[in-house]
């Protein structure tokens, strides 16, 4: 149904923490998401196989090492199979609700692009996304202490290829 691609900063310090939350919760949502972890970011290739996700290593890079935006938007669509696709900053945590919005976004006939922002919260410990306690527990403190971030912060992209 759905490709989600990304390129993480290195697994280090409190990236490692924020980053394993953001995979381990599209993994929970449905494994029948496709996830590309894109980039050679220190333990990104790791990450991928422990959250069940294809890893592509070898993406264009500006002359400054980062990879572009061109580059990893086309090699998303080389490799995926599906024919919905979602960028997604590597720190972002879904809500139980994105399937059921992909279903109405798979819909639509024509090519579109869908973008959004998120809402802040600081989470220093990993999450047992599998845990309905634990969820529970993440969504309420989410609701409750969470700050939404001005609009000019485009976090994620969902189009048709």
């Amino acid at each position: 149904m759905i490709t989600i691609f990304s390129t993480p900063k290195n697994f280090e310090d409190e990236f490692e923490i924020i980053q394993e939350n953001a995979l381990s919760n599209w993994r929970t949502l449905s494994n029948q998401i496709e996830i590309f972890i894109m980039g050679d970011s220190i333990g990104a290739k790791e990450a991928a196989i422990r959250n069940n996700s294809k890893y592509i290593k070898d993406i264009p890079v500006s002359t400054h090492g980062t990879p572009t935006i061109p580059g990893l938007f086309q090699t998303a669509e080389r490799f995926c199979h599906n024919n919905l696709l979602c960028y997604l900053n590597a720190d972002m945590i879904l809500p139980p609700n994105f399937m059921q919005i992909m279903k109405s976004l798979v819909k639509i006939k024509n090519k579109f692009l869908a973008v959004g922002h998120r809402w802040d919260i600081d989470i220093d410990y990993k999450i047992n996304f599998k845990s309905e306690k634990e969820l529970e527990k993440f969504w309420t403190d989410a609701r409750k202490n969470s700050i939404r971030h001005p609009c000019t912060g485009i976090d994620y992209f969902i189009f048709k290829k």
